[in-house]
């Protein structure tokens, strides 16, 4: 084994240096350099990662605002249809209601005057109306926008008003017949009449809570 000399000169040898110098450029400089390299590569990938995950996510944050914008264009169209279908309705609803009105007026004019021959045509006449408006409503209700619980009562009516406003019609003589009146207008105002506003006043309730429906954000 090769002593060691008992301390360093004060200057060192040439050789020593070279061996140095040999083993830094052989081992040392290479881990360096591949550390530098390694912790540029990394820094590199790492940044380029969180860019990626960045603009991936600015993507997905525009498409999601964009399907959002569309689905309340939509369902904007959709309450817009809808409030086009009930006012309709609330039209057909009342001009059936007046028509209504005007009969049993007309009717107990009738009965009150049964010589004035020319009343008796007013009141039929007036009977027909009240059956084309029932129509009118009954056609308008049958879209599915409406609520069920609308058509449900309409139906309802329909199988009162209908049938008494037949058997009270003489369409031979194109009169109503008189001896039938004083029934006919008790059924009206006992049964009819309560259905009818009972109409009225679903249609209004479900006017005020149409809503356009929610949209995910």
């Amino acid at each position: 084994m090769t002593e060691l000399p008992p301390e360093l000169p004060p200057k060192m040898p040439q050789g020593w240096l070279d061996q140095l110098s040999a083993t830094f450029s052989q081992s040392t400089r290479k881990a360096v350099i591949a550390t530098i390299l390694g912790s540029s590569v990394a820094a590199a990938l790492v940044t380029g990662g969180l860019n990626f995950l960045l603009e991936g996510y600015k993507a997905l944050q525009v498409a999601k605002t964009e399907q959002y914008k569309v689905c309340l264009d939509s369902h904007r169209e959709d309450l817009k249809e809808k409030k086009a279908e009930y006012s309709t309705l609330a039209e057909k609803y009342r001009q059936l209601a007046k028509a209504f009105d005007d009969c049993l007026a007309t009717c107990e004019t009738v009965l009150n005057h049964q010589d004035v021959q020319k009343l008796r045509g007013f009141a039929y006449d007036s009977l027909d109306d009240v059956a084309q408006r029932l129509i009118d409503v009954k056609t308008t209700a049958q879209s599915p926008i409406i609520d069920e619980e609308v058509r449900k009562n309409l139906t309802e009516l329909g199988e009162s008003l209908g049938p008494a406003v037949v058997a009270v019609s003489d369409d031979g003589r194109k009169e109503p017949k008189v001896s039938v009146l004083p029934q006919f207008l008790n059924s009206c105002k006992n049964e009819i009449r309560p259905k009818l506003d009972q109409l009225g006043k679903l249609i209004q309730a479900s006017m005020k809570n149409l809503k356009p429906e929610p949209c995910d954000r």
